[in-house]
Protein backbone atom coordinates (compact mmCIF):
# COMPACT_ATOMS: atom_id res chain seq x y z
CA UNK A 1 0.00 0.00 0.00
CA UNK A 2 2.83 2.38 0.83
CA UNK A 3 4.57 1.65 -2.46
CA UNK A 4 1.31 2.40 -4.30
CA UNK A 5 1.10 5.82 -2.63
CA UNK A 6 4.78 6.43 -3.38
CA UNK A 7 4.31 5.50 -7.06
CA UNK A 8 1.21 7.67 -7.27
CA UNK A 9 3.07 10.64 -5.78
CA UNK A 10 5.99 10.05 -8.14
CA UNK A 11 3.65 10.13 -11.15
CA UNK A 12 2.05 13.38 -9.96
CA UNK A 13 5.40 15.05 -9.28
CA UNK A 14 6.89 13.94 -12.60
CA UNK A 15 3.84 15.17 -14.51
CA UNK A 16 4.06 18.51 -12.69
CA UNK A 17 7.72 18.80 -13.70
CA UNK A 18 6.73 18.06 -17.30
CA UNK A 19 4.06 20.77 -17.17
CA UNK A 20 6.58 23.18 -15.64
CA UNK A 21 8.90 22.55 -18.62
CA UNK A 22 6.00 23.18 -21.00
CA UNK A 23 5.16 26.48 -19.33
CA UNK A 24 8.52 27.92 -20.35
CA UNK A 25 7.42 28.02 -23.99
CA UNK A 26 5.30 31.03 -24.82
CA UNK A 27 3.15 29.40 -27.49
CA UNK A 28 2.28 26.48 -25.22
CA UNK A 29 1.17 28.82 -22.43
CA UNK A 30 -0.98 30.85 -24.81
CA UNK A 31 -2.60 27.73 -26.25
CA UNK A 32 -3.24 26.28 -22.78
CA UNK A 33 -5.03 29.50 -21.80
CA UNK A 34 -7.02 29.38 -25.06
CA UNK A 35 -8.10 25.80 -24.37
CA UNK A 36 -9.05 26.65 -20.78
CA UNK A 37 -11.17 29.62 -21.92
CA UNK A 38 -12.94 27.48 -24.52
CA UNK A 39 -13.62 24.64 -22.08
CA UNK A 40 -15.00 26.98 -19.42
CA UNK A 41 -17.11 28.82 -22.01
CA UNK A 42 -18.58 25.56 -23.30
CA UNK A 43 -19.29 24.29 -19.78
CA UNK A 44 -21.03 27.57 -18.93
CA UNK A 45 -23.00 27.47 -22.17
CA UNK A 46 -24.10 23.90 -21.49
CA UNK A 47 -25.19 24.78 -17.95
CA UNK A 48 -27.16 27.79 -19.21
CA UNK A 49 -28.89 25.81 -21.93
CA UNK A 50 -29.91 23.16 -19.40
CA UNK A 51 -31.68 25.76 -17.26
CA UNK A 52 -33.23 27.99 -19.90
CA UNK A 53 -36.38 29.13 -18.12
CA UNK A 54 -36.79 32.90 -18.13
CA UNK A 55 -39.33 34.42 -15.76
CA UNK A 56 -41.53 37.21 -17.15
CA UNK A 57 -43.96 39.69 -15.61
CA UNK A 58 -47.61 40.22 -16.54
CA UNK A 59 -46.63 42.32 -19.62
CA UNK A 60 -44.37 39.50 -20.91
CA UNK A 61 -41.15 41.41 -20.15
CA UNK A 62 -38.30 39.48 -18.52
CA UNK A 63 -37.71 40.40 -14.90
CA UNK A 64 -34.12 41.33 -14.14
CA UNK A 65 -34.61 40.73 -10.43
CA UNK A 66 -35.72 37.12 -10.93
CA UNK A 67 -33.31 36.30 -13.78
CA UNK A 68 -30.14 37.57 -12.10
CA UNK A 69 -28.44 34.18 -12.21
CA UNK A 70 -29.17 33.79 -15.90
CA UNK A 71 -27.88 37.27 -16.68
CA UNK A 72 -24.72 36.63 -14.66
CA UNK A 73 -24.22 33.31 -16.49
CA UNK A 74 -24.63 34.95 -19.89
CA UNK A 75 -22.10 37.65 -18.98
CA UNK A 76 -19.67 35.00 -17.77
CA UNK A 77 -20.03 32.90 -20.95
CA UNK A 78 -19.58 35.99 -23.12
CA UNK A 79 -16.44 36.84 -21.13
CA UNK A 80 -14.96 33.38 -21.66
CA UNK A 81 -15.59 33.48 -25.41
CA UNK A 82 -14.16 36.99 -25.62
CA UNK A 83 -11.10 35.75 -23.73
CA UNK A 84 -10.84 32.85 -26.21
CA UNK A 85 -10.87 35.30 -29.12
CA UNK A 86 -8.14 37.32 -27.41
CA UNK A 87 -6.00 34.24 -26.83
CA UNK A 88 -6.48 33.30 -30.49
CA UNK A 89 -5.15 36.72 -31.45
CA UNK A 90 -2.18 36.20 -29.10
CA UNK A 91 -1.53 32.81 -30.72
CA UNK A 92 -1.59 34.38 -34.18
CA UNK A 93 0.79 37.14 -33.06
CA UNK A 94 3.19 34.62 -31.50
CA UNK A 95 3.20 32.45 -34.62
CA UNK A 96 3.73 35.53 -36.78
CA UNK A 97 6.75 36.47 -34.65
CA UNK A 98 8.18 32.96 -34.99
CA UNK A 99 7.75 33.03 -38.78
CA UNK A 100 9.37 36.47 -39.04
CA UNK A 101 12.32 35.35 -36.92
CA UNK A 102 12.74 32.24 -39.08
CA UNK A 103 12.67 34.26 -42.29
CA UNK A 104 15.15 36.82 -40.93
CA UNK A 105 17.63 34.12 -39.95
CA UNK A 106 17.22 32.01 -43.11
CA UNK A 107 20.41 31.79 -45.17
CA UNK A 108 22.58 33.78 -42.76
CA UNK A 109 25.86 32.27 -41.73
CA UNK A 110 26.91 32.47 -38.12
CA UNK A 111 30.16 34.42 -37.75
CA UNK A 112 31.46 31.85 -35.28
CA UNK A 113 30.72 28.90 -37.60
CA UNK A 114 33.85 27.22 -38.96
CA UNK A 115 33.92 24.89 -41.95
Amino acid sequence: FVSLIYNHNYIIISSLNYLRKLRTKRLVVVQLNLILALILGNIGFSLLSASSSILVDYRKYPLVSLNGGCIFGVILVQYFFLAAMSWMACTAWTLYGKIVDAIKSYGKVDKFYMV
